[in-house]
């Protein structure tokens, strides 16, 4: 069963123990389309975060929902801190959540949609795995 979920309600402190990136098909005004996929577990609940390409030119994240089963990257969970993107260089709105590495501090992942209140935002699905503590110490 799938559940609509907010970008909010997941700040503050969680364990991230996975991620992944995929496409998927779904139906949008009668017809088919291929749209990006990030998937993460958080606290053993694996939230599935969909790209809506809205016109080719704008997109933003459509849908966050939860889904049972693992992401295919998985690793022994690691402590983050959720927290709402602050506005870009430019005085751009975000509405985009950053996980950061408790011990660490850097952003592992980013999901959401930057520059919301312009004419062209755009879906961000970032994950950067050397910002978790326990690949400091990996070449």
């Amino acid at each position: 069963m799938t559940t609509e979920i907010t970008l909010e309600s997941l700040c503050g402190e969680h364990l991230l123990s996975g991620v992944d990136f995929s496409e998927r098909t779904v139906e949008r005004y009668g017809s088919t389309e291929t749209v990006n996929v990030c998937r993460f577990r958080l606290d053993g609940t694996t939230y599935v975060a969909m790209e809506d390409p809205a016109d080719g030119y704008r997109s933003s994240m459509g849908s966050l929902t939860t889904e049972e089963g693992p992401t295919t990257n998985e690793w022994s969970p690691v402590r983050v801190v959720g927290s709402m993107s602050a506005g870009g260089d430019y005085g751009q709105t975000n509405e985009t959540l950053e996980l950061r590495d408790v011990v660490t501090g850097e952003t592992v992942l980013r999901v959401g949609t930057d520059n919301t209140e312009d004419y062209y935002p755009w879906w961000v699905a970032e994950f950067d795995p050397t910002a978790l503590a326990h690949n400091k110490d990996k070449p």
